[in-house]
């Protein structure tokens, strides 16, 4: 029987989740893409319909899915897919309209439906079929609605001049707090919010209707019954995780402290002597400030974002990477439900606090905060459960996955360290054929940046992850001064163009570095000269190094590994494994 593969998209994605000033938002606008998404799910379901991708029963799903439908009718086709959009767009405005009625408001600000409306880019095709060209058509649609989706329709705006959101900076803010009207330009549409909570809107911020929607997602997710955090823990409390689990673990009169409600941001400035502590209201905070100072508890105001794709998932669920004899289907749904069983370790198992917290985890994708002490661990742990995923009843390969690591201070805006996220991650997919790397980069709070690209195992099965985790322990254990780094900068720094020495200049380069280092490295050793393990401990440290810069491949990009690992030899003072 002839049927039709029908493939749905509903985005913005990229804009949609990272326009957001708070870790809420960037929560907010992945869960309710998800969200939407399964309402279109459910929606082709009722026409009979059979999901292919993905598994209907995981937690969270992406921003597409593929439906089998019994009909090959184009007319009837039509009317589906539109019946399926409509539901989508019409589900997005009742969550905007449910919030507002929750908050007590029964009459829309000008302009809000209409936001809410022309947000959503929602794309599908149909392709009808036969059974044995499946693997043909999942292809050929696959295109189709690549297609689709480069053939947009652009309508033209028509909002008065006003003052623009504070998140998405776009569309005119409908809903304000603490701002003149008149002098900050917000037009006589707009709602004045004094009386609400810091929570969905602070002093001087004015959103429109999309990113107001977002903030108080949970005020409709509560009235229908669905699990959302409604309270997604903020960078500086992320950065601060660790800390406060190691002091619930040291004093048992604070065994509850993750869950008590403080500003964690005045911990943090009470160390950096932002703020005089007589000045601090919040006395829980400052309780905390002092007792971790008191137990000698060290704790960093930087915190990591990580990303990571699936690479070549394409080719994966086209079935480029099978054998002969695989039946697509077959696998695309072992594939999927294998993804989803993935995502929910990491939910539930991997990035847990005081590690971190995910936004998103979609199986093949992922998208989370983590605390410094546990980075490097939770990346590893990440790559090697992922890699698990046994696909050997259908192919040679096994799944790899590329990852953009920022890390940043807590101050930092967030859409700056999602950027950052991003770019490391693509330039971690562009490191060669194979990808399967990473990229890191550290944004210090004084500007500088510092970045590398590096893979996950060199040749010999040795994870870098590994090397840098020695590195630490070397360092963090005074057995070495950080010092040789600075060093190895400052003298080869000005000789790189485009990531290696000027050979023209200096013959056989790679010996002169590596003397070098070796030089600077044993000079930097705090171990006695008459302690027997010197030289042990010294060769232990260079074989560390020089595996590095074998996985670094150019001498710019070691150097920038090394700087790296010479920041969180700073700011990680206890190095967790597990």
């Amino acid at each position: 029987m002839s049927r039709s593969l029908f493939s749905f998209s509903v985005g913005p994605v990229q804009s949609f989740i990272s326009k957001a000033r708070k870790t809420q938002d960037l929560y907010a606008g992945s869960f309710i893409l998800s969200y939407l998404c399964r309402t279109g799910m459910n929606k082709i379901v009722e026409y009979g319909s059979e999901i292919i991708l993905p598994d209907p029963t995981n937690a969270y799903v992406p921003n597409r899915f593929l439906a089998i439908v019994n009909e090959t009718d184009p007319k009837k086709l039509q009317l589906i897919g539109k019946s399926v959009e409509n539901a989508v767009r019409k589900k997005f405005i009742n969550m905007g309209e449910t919030i507002l009625q929750r908050l007590g408001f029964h009459n829309k600000p000008k302009g809000f439906t209409e936001q809410i409306e022309r947000h959503l880019e929602i794309y599908w095709v149909f392709m009808p079929f036969d059974e044995k060209d499946y693997p043909d058509c999942y292809k050929n649609i696959g295109a189709r609605l690549g297609s689709v989706k480069n053939t947009r329709c652009f309508e033209q705006l028509e909002e008065e001049p006003g003052r623009k959101c504070s998140i998405d900076g776009e569309h005119n803010a409908l809903f304000f707090k603490g701002i003149n009207r008149g002098k900050a330009f917000i037009t006589n549409e707009a709602i004045e919010l004094n009386n609400i909570s810091d929570k969905y809107l602070e002093d001087g911020e004015a959103l429109c209707a999309i990113s107001f929607v977002k903030r108080c997602a949970d005020k409709y997710f509560k009235s229908i019954g669905v699990d959302y955090n409604s309270d997604f823990e903020s960078t500086s409390r992320i950065a601060l995780a660790d800390a406060i689990t190691r002091l619930e673990n040291t004093n048992p009169a604070y065994k509850d402290l993750s869950k008590c409600d403080f500003d964690s941001n005045v911990v943090h400035e009470l160390k950096s002597k932002q703020i005089k502590s007589e000045d601090v209201k919040d006395r829980k905070a400052k309780e905390i400030y002092e007792t971790l100072k008191e137990h000698g508890i060290e704790y960093s105001p930087y915190y990591a974002i990580m990303l990571f794709d699936g690479d070549n998932m394409g080719k994966w669920y086209c079935g480029d990477n099978l054998r002969d004899e695989v039946l697509l289907r077959e696998f695309q749904t072992k594939l999927s439900k294998d993804l989803g069983r993935f995502a929910e370790e990491v939910r539930e198992e991997v990035l847990v606090l005081p590690k971190g917290k995910p936004v998103y985890t979609g199986g093949e994708d992922f998208l989370g905060f983590i605390n410094l002490n546990h980075l490097i661990s939770v990346m590893k742990n990440l790559r090697e459960r992922f890699a698990k995923i046994d696909l050997s009843a259908y192919s040679d390969k096994t799944l790899t996955f590329s990852a953009g690591v920022a890390i940043a201070h807590f101050k930092t805006p967030l859409s700056e360290v999602l950027k950052w996220a991003r770019r490391m991650e693509q330039e971690a997919k562009n490191r060669d054929n194979n990808k399967d790397a990473f990229g890191i980069a550290v944004l210090k709070h004084a500007g500088e940046i510092e970045k590398a690209i590096l893979p996950w195992k060199l040749e010999e099965g040795i994870w870098i992850a590994d090397l840098i985790q020695v590195c630490l322990r070397f360092l963090n254990a005074g057995k070495f001064s950080s010092n040789f780094i600075i060093n190895i900068d400052n003298e080869f720094s000005k000789m790189m163009v485009d990531g290696d020495l000027i050979t023209e200049k200096i013959n056989d380069p790679d010996g002169i570095f590596e003397t070098e280092l070796l030089r600077l490295l044993k000079r930097s050793c705090e171990i006695d000269s008459k302690d027997k393990s010197r030289t042990q401990e010294i060769n232990r440290f260079w074989d560390t190094l020089r595996h590095l810069k074998t996985g670094s491949r150019e001498l710019a990009n070691f150097i920038n590994v090394l700087k790296i690992i010479r920041f969180l030899e700073r700011e990680v003072k206890y190095i967790n494994d597990n």
